[in-house]
C-alpha cells in the first residue's frame, strides 16, 4: 500500500492572522456603537428616576397629608453637578424634615444641567432651599436646591412659574449652555405638581 504526502488539514499562519484582523476591525467598529447606545439608555434611564422622583414626592405629600421637600444634592468631589434626589417630610415638629427615601443618584455618566438656561430649578433663589449645605444620613454635609410639594399635590414654586424645569443630560454637558442633542427635559407644573417629560 502506497502511503502518500497528505496536505495538512489546518489553518496556515495567514489564514489565523487575517481572521484575527478580520474580528479586531469588527470589535473596533462595533464598541463605539454599543457605547453609544448604552449612554443613550443611561440617558434615559436618568430622566425616568427624576420624573420618578417627583411623582413619588408628590404622591407622599397626598398620602400623608404634609408638605414632601425634593432635595436635588450635588455629591462630593463631582464634578458632573448634581446626579442625585432625596426626599424629606415634615417630622413631628413641623418645621423640621426628615429623610423619607434613600439618596437616590442618577446613572453613572448623566447629571443634571447646571446651566440656568436648562435647569432654572436649580438656578432660581425662590426656591424653598437654594444652594444650602444640608446633612445628609450616611453622607454628611452636602450642598443641594429643594422645593416642597403641598398636601393638596400642589407646589410652592410661584403658580405664574414658566421655568420650573430641569433638564438631564450627559455628564460632558453638565455645564453646557444651549440645549445639547440628546436630553431629556422634565417640566413641573407649579399648580397640579405633575411633572411631564420630554425627549427628542
Amino acid at each position: 500500500m502506497r502511503i502518500g504526502n497528505r496536505k495538512s488539514q489546518g489553518f496556515s499562519l495567514v489564514e489565523l492572522l487575517t481572521v484575527m484582523a478580520i474580528i479586531a476591525l469588527l470589535v473596533a467598529l462595533a464598541v463605539p456603537a454599543f457605547q453609544s447606545v448604552a449612554l443613550g439608555s443611561s440617558l434615559s434611564r436618568g430622566g425616568e428616576i427624576a420624573a420618578d422622583q417627583l411623582a413619588l414626592a408628590r404622591q407622599l405629600a397626598v398620602s400623608r397629608n404634609s408638605q414632601v421637600q425634593v432635595r436635588m444634592v450635588r455629591l462630593p468631589d463631582e464634578p458632573a453637578g448634581y446626579r442625585a434626589f432625596q426626599l424629606w417630610g415634615q417630622g413631628t415638629n413641623l418645621t423640621d424634615f426628615v429623610p423619607l427615601t434613600r439618596l437616590t443618584v442618577l446613572p453613572e455618566g448623566v447629571s443634571l444641567a447646571s446651566n440656568a438656561t436648562l435647569s432654572p430649578l436649580l438656578n432660581d433663589p425662590a426656591l424653598t432651599t437654594f444652594k444650602t449645605n444640608g446633612i445628609f444620613p450616611g453622607k454628611g454635609a452636602l450642598e443641594y436646591c429643594g422645593f416642597r410639594f403641598k398636601p393638596g399635590g400642589g407646589t410652592d414654586l410661584p403658580f405664574n412659574a414658566t421655568n420650573a424645569f430641569l433638564t438631564v443630560v450627559y455628564a460632558r454637558d453638565g455645564g453646557a449652555t444651549a440645549l445639547p442633542p440628546n436630553h431629556c427635559i422634565i417640566q413641573i407644573d407649579p399648580v397640579s405638581g405633575r411633572a411631564k417629560t420630554y425627549r427628542p
